[in-house]
């Protein structure tokens, strides 16, 4: 690990800031994070996994803050060290696809003006879109993820949960950040769309050189997209490593049990 990585974290800590005490929701969270490089973050529901993500997309609630640690951007400090920067560029630097596509889209905003109102902005922040034509990008886009032009006409009340989760997926592919950070992108979908949402991530990863962080309960599709891999047990990181070492030899107990979920669902 080397502060300078595309993004560098070391004992992020992430809590409730009080008066006389702070208290902390999320410990001892270290990662690096390379253009290209998949890492998965897995663990049990409320162990915070997407906390930890909030904070680095810098979307955390009012209520709660980063408290200790080092975030670095292109080897330059994130909060909260002193002289750091607010957060990284929204769509330019970093993209967040919530697990929710009901928080993540305004009902009543059509899909089409989501996607290229996005990629205005990524234009206008110096994204690395290569096709400038804002309602062409987003028509790709949505192609990619199997969907089509018909979606720029569609509420998201009008689509499937699925169909949502993809549309979230075009927004990424349109805007190419830096690093994306999808959270269960793959939730939802049957085993085709899976599959596709899998290769539009690594689609970016290659051909964009996207930074990508899938957080997902799912190790059977973490295997096929991270190299590296985290575990976040009641808030704190327990172990990380090689994504198939962990797989093949887990060391805390909490990761096994992981593990053998995965190969009883396998052999279901």
């Amino acid at each position: 690990m080397s502060d300078r990585d595309l993004l560098y974290v070391k004992d992020l800590c992430i809590g409730i800031p009080g008066e006389q005490f702070n208290t902390c929701l999320v410990d001892n969270v270290s990662f690096s994070l390379n253009p290209g490089e998949v890492l998965g973050i897995t663990g049990q529901s409320g162990s915070g996994k997407t906390l930890t993500a909030m904070a680095l997309a810098g979307i955390l609630p009012r209520s709660l803050a980063v408290l200790g640690g080092h975030v670095r951007f292109m080897g330059k400090p994130i909060l909260p060290e002193k002289g750091a920067q607010k957060n990284l560029v929204p769509g330019r630097d970093v993209l967040m696809l919530s697990q929710s596509p009901a928080r993540a889209l305004d009902p009543w905003v059509k899909i089409g003006i989501h996607l290229i109102d996005a990629v205005k902005a990524a234009i206008k922040k110096g994204s690395r879109i290569r096709e400038k034509n804002p309602e062409n990008t987003a028509i790709y886009a949505l192609e990619t993820v199997g969907l089509g032009a018909w979606t720029l006409d569609r509420y998201p009340f009008e689509l499937s949960g699925g169909q949502c989760r993809r549309c979230l997926m075009a927004l990424a592919m349109a805007v190419r950040p830096r690093i994306l950070i999808a959270d269960e992108p793959a939730t939802g979908q049957d085993d085709d769309n899976r599959a596709l949402v899998e290769r539009c991530i690594l689609n970016l990863t290659r051909n964009a050189g996207t930074a990508v962080i899938v957080i997902s309960h799912d190790l059977r599709g973490l295997q096929k997209l991270a190299s590296e891999l985290i575990v976040i047990f009641n808030g704190s990181q327990i172990e990380a490593g090689p994504v198939r070492d962990m797989i093949d030899n887990p060391c805390h107990v909490h990761t096994r049990d992981l593990v053998y979920a995965m190969k009883f669902l396998e052999g279901a």
